[in-house]
């Protein structure tokens, strides 16, 4: 032993080293074949087998024994998490059967949890025989489902009998009514919105068992799922109220059904349309609009549409119609004048593809001028003009008190007729100077547009 002070270390030398001599190495080589024999295919196969050949190929099971008796079993979940807030599910599975031959009880539990829906659990467990022989392979499973923030849970839900060697534990199997509601045959084009109104009636005061679901062209799908609360009634009651773009509803009667995907179509089935021309002319009519009523007392019905116009413009109308409703129709229009008069006309009846003439708003400027340049404005100091135009078809009266003198002895009196075709101005005449009675002439008619203003016969 040599040891240097200043380190800690020891070190150790040996001088007797043993050395052998190994003169035989083992090994072992193993090989892989093919035996060829020959085959007789109208023989039988055993007869061209040796001993050991069939020992190796051929395996005698008891249909008693473990092989045959292992019952497995799939699991698995169908369940929202996410949108249903979900936290977990829990499946307990118990297998208890006592084996008629041997009298050994065959039994097996076990618990699975799930948290996302994707995990795949696997139940296995040895099965029991009858006094027949026949294999037992009922097993049962309770299952709890548990919410995120809130303490109320649906109690448990015991299935038993059960068979199935894939077993997928969805809403059904766990004692929920399971609906999806789906937008069928609804004409966005008329209808905005559907809101149905769901409720499971076997448990109706339970919170979770109303359900209101709208339904529109970007969202036409929504789902709903009520605990069954120990009920075996799965059947739901729901109806339907539509909202349409011109803002009236119209209302389904209430219907029972059981379905899960519940498919809503709107109470529509012809179509009713037509096609309405406005034609404005902009320098005499403000605005306009089209009203159309549509009406069927058999079944009760009152619907209104309308559209406003501020310039030349066509409206294609249509309504969805009910089975056996009518296609029948009036409409009528409005207009408002740049005289800030307002135009209604009566109802028009007709029906659905029906040709609709044009429907021309136009006013039609006459001008009436009054010319008293013939009159000695020396002998006469004024003379008083009453001038009227009267439409009674469109409720349109103008009536004006102009004044004449020598320095305004040219006036003139506007109006907007409703055709080319004018009614007749009607005017009288009132002369009037100092030291006299006034003369008065009756009230006369006049289409030509221009009054010459003459003196009077005295």
């Amino acid at each position: 032993e040599k040891q240097r002070p200043t380190v800690e270390t020891h070190y150790y030398f040996r001088n007797d080293i043993d050395r052998s001599k190994v003169t035989t190495l083992n090994f072992n080589f193993k090989k892989n074949g093919t035996v060829e024999f020959r085959r007789y295919p109208n023989g039988t196969l055993l007869t061209q087998l040796t001993e050991v050949q069939r020992k190796q190929l051929i395996k005698h099971i008891d249909v008693s024994s473990p092989e045959v008796q292992i019952l497995t079993v799939q699991v698995g979940v169908n369940a929202d998490f996410s949108n249903d807030n979900i936290h977990s599910i829990i499946i307990n599975m118990y297998y208890s059967e006592r084996d008629h031959k041997s009298g050994i009880v065959r039994e097996n539990s076990k618990s699975f949890l799930y948290k996302t829906g994707d995990e795949i659990n696997t139940f296995r467990v040895t099965m029991a025989r009858n006094e027949k022989g026949e294999l037992i392979d009922k097993y049962k499973v309770i299952a709890k489902i548990s919410y995120i923030g809130t303490a109320d849970s649906p109690p448990p839900i015991e299935l038993t009998g059960i068979s199935d060697r894939s077993l997928i534990i969805s809403y059904d199997k766990l004692g929920f009514v399971s609906v999806n509601c789906i937008a069928g045959d609804i004409d966005w084009a008329l209808i905005k919105e559907a809101v149905v109104y769901l409720e499971y009636k076997a448990a109706s005061n339970k919170p979770d068992t109303k359900k209101e679901i709208r339904l529109t062209q970007d969202k036409p799908n929504g789902n709903w799922r009520c605990f069954m609360y120990g009920k075996k009634d799965k059947s739901y009651q729901y109806k339907v109220r539509y909202i349409h773009h011109d803002g009236h509803e119209s209302e389904s009667s209430l219907k029972t059904d059981t379905k899960d995907t519940l498919l809503i179509d709107d109470m529509l089935t012809g179509r009713a349309k037509a096609s309405f021309d406005v034609i404005i002319d902009t320098n005499t009519v403000k605005t306009a609009k089209v009203e159309v009523q549509y009406k069927d007392t058999s079944l009760g019905l009152k619907e209104e549409f309308s559209k406003w116009f501020d310039q030349t413009d066509t409206w294609d109308w249509s309504m969805r119609l009910r089975e056996d409703a009518t296609n029948k129709f009036k409409y009528r229009y409005f207009a408002q004048f740049q005289d800030d008069m307002i135009y209604s006309s009566p109802w028009i009846e007709t029906e659905s593809d029906e040709n609709i003439p044009p429907i021309h708003l136009k006013r039609y400027p006459k001008t009436l001028m009054i010319d008293g340049g013939l009159i000695d404005w020396n002998e006469w100091q004024v003379i008083y003009v009453s001038v009227s135009y009267s439409d009674e078809e469109h409720n349109y009266t103008v009536q004006k008190n102009i004044r004449l003198d020598k320095d305004n002895f040219l006036q003139t009196f506007d109006v907007l007729a409703f055709s080319a075709e004018a009614k007749p101005f009607k005017y009288s005449l009132r002369y009037a100077k100092a030291g006299s009675a006034p003369i008065t002439v009756d009230e006369k008619e006049d289409n030509a547009g221009l009054i010459i203003i003459e003196p009077p016969m005295i």
